[in-house]
């Protein structure tokens, strides 16, 4: 009874106590740090941005993110789309697409996996800055500027990850996860700023230090979630990860509930893989608040188990 007792506050408590804890750390961040930032000095020098987008049977949505990115105002900017092996008519679209815009298109026979062609891509960019988009996904026009002026105010910075926001809300599903980026995934992501630690990047929507790519050698193919593993890569290389409110998208989740539980189901492996990978590295690494973020990961992977424990 001890046992159930205990399991059973454990529950109650913890999501609780870490509700608390993010809700006080993003309304320091809100009133520290987003609301002193400043408009967009358009005349500021700026570096090169290469956008990289894979793609993998999205023939209906790469046109509409293919033209957002070539018609955004960002001066200095390329294009690399890579199809990984689509089945459907990606390729095609894509090729008709080329004779409106100007990108590096790389068509992959065989799907290769979203890291791989990530890879590819990557180790072709002309620029130093890389911003990796989904290929279901929108840029607010005023993202990019705000995302690399980023690079300019923080030290040994790695990846500055922007502010997903849904585009399919009509569904019960989409209302209920607008409400969950716009404020707790959101809420979590300022929390963690504060921190001094990010858990992840947005796969959806990075911008990425070409040189921290490198030292971090790259994205891994053998890992389920590409994008936490390279984040916990780039903290144990002691790069930094910024969260940047400002920086909007629009993607499209899941609708419905299979789409939904197998998202969250690869998040949740992701997340166990990294902490297994790097479990002794942690605490090689002398940092009072990274050992808190793994904590704080670990524990939440024991609420998770618990739950699905009490249910069966």
């Amino acid at each position: 009874m001890q046992i159930i007792y205990h399991l059973s506050s454990f529950l109650l408590y913890y999501p609780l106590v870490m509700s608390v804890f993010w809700l006080i750390g993003a309304l320091f961040y809100y009133f520290l740090i987003e609301r002193k930032q400043t408009a967009i000095d358009y005349n500021k020098q700026r570096e090169g941005i290469t956008f990289i987008v894979s793609c993998f049977n999205e023939a209906e949505t790469i046109t509409a993110t293919v033209t957002n990115i070539s018609k955004l105002s960002y001066p200095q900017k390329e294009l690399i789309v890579i199809n990984d092996g689509s089945q459907d008519d990606t390729a095609d679209v894509l090729l008709k697409l080329k004779e409106l815009y100007s990108f590096q298109f790389i068509d992959l026979k065989q799907n290769q996996g979203k890291a791989n062609a990530l890879n590819l891509a990557a180790k072709k960019a002309r620029y130093n800055y890389i911003m990796c988009v989904d290929a279901d996904t929108i840029i607010n026009d005023l993202a990019p500027y705000y995302m690399i002026d980023n690079f300019y105010t923080y030290e040994n910075l790695g990846a500055v990850t922007g502010n997903p926001r849904i585009q399919n809300k009509k569904s019960l599903l989409g209302k209920i996860q607008t409400v969950e980026f716009a404020s707790i995934i959101g809420g979590i992501k300022r929390a963690q700023s504060m921190n001094g630690y990010i858990n992840t990047i947005f796969g959806v929507f990075t911008l990425l230090s070409k040189k921290a790519l490198e030292d971090c050698q790259y994205w891994d193919i053998d890992m389920v979630t590409e994008d936490i593993a390279l984040s916990w890569k780039m903290h144990l290389h002691n790069y930094v990860i910024a969260y940047e409110p400002h920086a909007l998208c629009w993607m499209i989740v899941p609708e419905t509930l299979r789409g939904l539980l197998k998202q969250r189901i690869r998040w949740a492996q992701g997340n166990q893989e990294v902490l297994i990978r790097d479990f002794k590295k942690v605490f090689k690494k002398k940092s009072l608040p990274f050992w808190f973020l793994f904590l704080e990961q670990l524990v939440s992977i024991v609420w998770v188990t618990s739950i699905v424990f009490t249910l069966i």
